[in-house]
């Protein structure tokens, strides 16, 4: 699984998807970005306090508790002005059993969206874990 940064886009994929989607084409740092309805890549910078002792909830010697320890203060919004491809991905659950697996490669030139297109591999592979095959959101 790892780290990624989260996107989220004001401008629908070319299949329709609108959902959430991830990138480990950046820093993995657990950004939050966004893809204006202009077509401007920008990233979220912000502020952190520690939260206090007394104030943190459940089993404060765990990881997850150090990780949680901050909360945000400020934020503001900074245009990346990213030049070049990122590929992005995201699921669309259907059913409690069925999920739509979405990716695509976004092209920027000079900070501005030049193409969106749906990302396909040569072979679809299949979900290990149920031994059926993934549907890709471009197979459909």
């Amino acid at each position: 699984m790892g780290m990624f940064d989260q996107i989220k886009s004001e401008i629908p994929m070319p299949d329709g998807y609108v959902g959430e989607l991830q990138t480990k084409n950046l820093a993995c740092n657990m950004d939050s970005l966004l893809i204006r309805a202009d077509g401007r890549l920008l990233i979220e910078d912000c502020k952190y306090e520690v939260v206090p002792p007394e104030e943190q909830q459940g089993d404060r010697s765990s990881l997850r508790s150090a990780l949680f320890s901050l909360r945000v203060i400020d934020s503001t919004w900074r245009d990346l002005d990213y030049h070049g491809d990122l590929r992005i991905y995201g699921s669309e659950k259907r059913t409690d059993s069925e999920a739509v697996w979405h990716e695509y490669v976004i092209r920027f030139t000079h900070g501005q969206l030049e193409s969106i297109r749906i990302f396909e591999k040569n072979v679809i592979g299949k979900d290990l874990a149920k031994g059926k095959p993934r549907r890709r959101a471009g197979n459909i």
